[in-house]
């Protein structure tokens, strides 16, 4: 009997010994990592983060643009403009048909003039003819050379203003013809003096001779107006049908727009213009317009001034003070995304420790169930047990081996969580392993301060309460701008125009010498320049506009959705302040209640532990069954397993406690993250 029991004894011990080598060749894995680290390369990589950050950025971009709204700018506007219309629709319709038909009435009045001055002169008739009758009864004088006096070539049909009726032959204000010659008394001044033998009188001849003189003298007068007048109609030539223009502009403006709502700009405009006649020539005397190409210089400075809506400063303001503060909001929302992140992390992190550590404690159960199948054979064939006992032993530790893998596979998965959190390529999920191990007792926090500073600490109630900043200043920017505008617009400065010469098809003509040396067209830069040598004008200008909003839905719609957005905004704030307020305190319960569970749960497995080491010495003594020592065994590896799940929730429990109260990551003065992991896990 002696013998039997040291045997089993020395089985015992060889079981024993294995299982503590076993324990201490733990699988390392290739990769490991810390909780902190993967915290920080979570921050790095997550999806998450980085989609925060953009938004920083995009509201950072808001912001610029509307700092942009009172930038300075310089605006350059080149322009050409070619416009034609019908001559029938513009002012050079009757001057032009004026122009013709003036031309061809004097050239057909003059040659009739001209007809009737050489009938006079072959009648021997020494007085002025009758004008033609043309239905206005024009009275027709030319001025001879080497006078500056108008002389008449012909008497007037009508002896009062306007046109007359022919049809009434006693109308006596029709003028007559003279009933005699007013020179025939030089016939008989002739023959008084042959009878006479005397000279009797000279008057009358040099009177009939001057009369041939003045006569002719005339008629070449009135042929020289008719040959002239017909050459002006033919260079004339017909009525154009479209008349074009011309424009070439270059324009500068200087805009500087001012947070008060006030607006300033310097404008300096340069324009020439050019008008003529399509189909024609530039020339007036050959059909051409006699519009002058002109060019304007204009320097005008202008200062708008809003009286009304607050003078304009609310409503201007609103837009880059709502974006810095969707830029604050930003910021704030990225720090509770990297808390979120953190949290994620943290959870991940520790499901994979747990997953670990319950491996391992499967790893040891099933070594000591295979040492404890083992020595259970071998006393089975010395007869010191049943046979039943080596088949119980063998179904434990088949139990065990199924465990165990149902364990491998929640470490890949735990893994792969993991990895996913980190924001980690999938390649990389299954290299990683825990660096930390859980904390062998529970860290002590101090609930009551991070309960009374969560209010003050959450990024995203920070970011919520600057969302209902922008919608306040929203709301006072659509209030002011319901009501009614008056503007004014001061401004003033100086402009010049020059009126360019007249282009001259014929260098030399009636005796006067012309050039074209001065003439420039309308695009021409020499006309600017000539006009910068004209004289300034003063220029100014005062403006009022008043805007009366009749109706105002449009801005009224815009208001009462500006109302609703604080009311939503008042409503989330207080809504999430509330949620805050109410987790923490319910955060402090379960870590007391974990607390005392991991204290409990510790008892629990120093109990099984005893029990298992009576129930081997017991069992080798031969005073307990192999079943008994089974159960206790699985007992015990149950109540680890469980002290490991107590232990991971109640770090869970603290990691979600600091991200609550906006303590699990902390970005001081716009630092870098610091992150709260103490007490979390330990390292190794």
């Amino acid at each position: 009997m002696l013998m039997r029991t040291t045997f089993r004894v020395a089985c015992l011990a060889l079981s024993f010994a294995a299982v503590a080598t076993a324990g201490a060749a733990q699988e390392q894995a290739p990769t490991p990592i810390t909780l902190a680290d993967g915290v920080r390369q979570a921050l790095d990589k997550a999806p998450a983060v980085k989609l925060a950050l953009q938004d920083i950025a995009a509201q950072e971009g808001a912001v610029r643009q509307a700092r942009g709204a009172f930038d300075a700018s310089v605006v350059f506007a080149p322009g050409y403009e070619h416009r034609e219309d019908d001559i029938a629709n513009t002012p050079f319709l009757n001057p032009e048909r004026v122009k013709r038909g003036f031309a061809a009435g004097l050239h057909d009045g003059f040659r009739a003039v001209a007809d009737s001055l050489g009938q006079q002169l072959a009648l021997g008739r020494g007085d002025l003819p009758l004008c033609p009758v043309d239905g206005s009864y024009s009275s027709y004088y030319v001025t001879l050379p080497g006078s500056v006096l108008a002389v008449p070539v012909c008497r007037p049909a009508s002896q009062t203003q306007g046109s007359q009726s022919l049809d009434d032959p006693n109308n006596f204000n029709f003028r007559q013809a003279l009933p005699f010659d007013p020179l025939s008394s030089f016939s008989l001044q002739a023959i008084l003096a042959t009878a006479f033998r005397v000279q009797v009188s000279t008057v009358s001849l040099e009177a009939r001779e001057r009369s041939n003189e003045l006569l002719s003298t005339l008629q070449a007068a009135a042929r020289s107006v008719e040959v002239k007048t017909g050459l002006i109609e033919q260079r004339l030539g017909v009525l154009p049908d479209y008349v074009y223009s011309n424009i070439a502009s270059f324009d500068a403006q200087f805009m500087k727009p001012f947070r008060n709502g006030s607006l300033f700009q310097f404008t300096a405009s340069f324009d020439g213009k050019g008008t003529q006649f399509r189909g024609k020539p530039i020339d007036p005397k050959f059909g051409g317009t006699d519009v002058q190409n002109n060019f304007g210089n204009r320097l005008e400075a202008a200062w708008v001034q809003p009286l009304k809506r607050g003078r304009g400063a609310d409503f201007v303001l609103a837009a880059q003070r709502s974006a810095a503060k969707n830029l604050e909001a930003s910021r704030f929302g990225f720090q509770q995304t990297a808390a979120d992140q953190a949290l994620s992390t943290a959870d991940a992190y520790l499901a994979l420790l747990e997953a670990e550590e319950t491996l391992a404690l499967f790893q040891t159960s099933l070594t000591t169930q295979r040492r404890l199948l083992d020595t259970t054979i071998r006393l089975a064939g010395a007869g010191d047990v049943a046979g039943v006992d080596v088949t119980r032993s063998r179904a434990r530790t088949a139990a065990v081996a199924a465990d165990l893998e149902s364990a491998r596979l929640a470490v890949v998965a735990a893994r792969a969580r993991l990895a996913d959190t980190m924001g980690a390529p999938g390649a990389e999920a299954l290299a990683y392993t825990t660096a930390d191990v859980l904390p062998v007792r529970p860290e002590d926090v101090d609930v009551a301060t991070l309960s009374r500073e969560a209010l003050t600490r959450r990024a995203d109630l920070q970011a919520l309460s600057a969302y209902r900043d922008t919608s306040r200043l929203l709301l006072t920017a659509a209030r002011t701008d319901t009501r009614s505008r008056f503007d004014l617009r001061f401004s003033g400065g100086f402009a010049q125009r020059y009126f360019g010469p007249i282009f001259q098809s014929l260098g030399d003509e009636n005796g006067e010498r012309l050039t074209n040396d001065l003439y420039v067209t309308y695009y021409n830069p020499t006309g600017f320049g000539r006009a910068l040598r004209t004289e300034w004008e003063p220029i100014a200008l005062v403006t009022g506009t008043f805007e009366l909003p009749f109706g105002n839905n449009q801005r009224l719609g815009k208001l009462a959705q500006a109302m609703a957005s604080v009311r939503e905004s008042e409503i989330r704030v207080t809504d999430l302040g509330r949620t805050i307020q109410n987790n923490v305190p319910k955060l402090a319960q379960q870590l007391d209640r974990l607390r005392n569970e991991w204290a409990q749960q510790q008892d629990v497995v120093i109990q099984y532990q005893t029990a298992l080491d009576d129930s081997q010495r017991l069992w080798a003594a031969g005073g307990l069954t192999l079943f008994d020592t089974l159960i206790t065994e699985q007992q015990l590896t149950s109540a680890r397993i469980r002290l490991v799940q107590i232990k991971r929730d109640y770090s869970s429990v603290v990691a979600r406690l600091r991200r609550e109260s906006g303590t699990l990551v902390t970005f001081p003065s716009g630092a870098q993250a610091q992150l709260n992991l103490a007490g979390i896990v330990i390292g190794r």
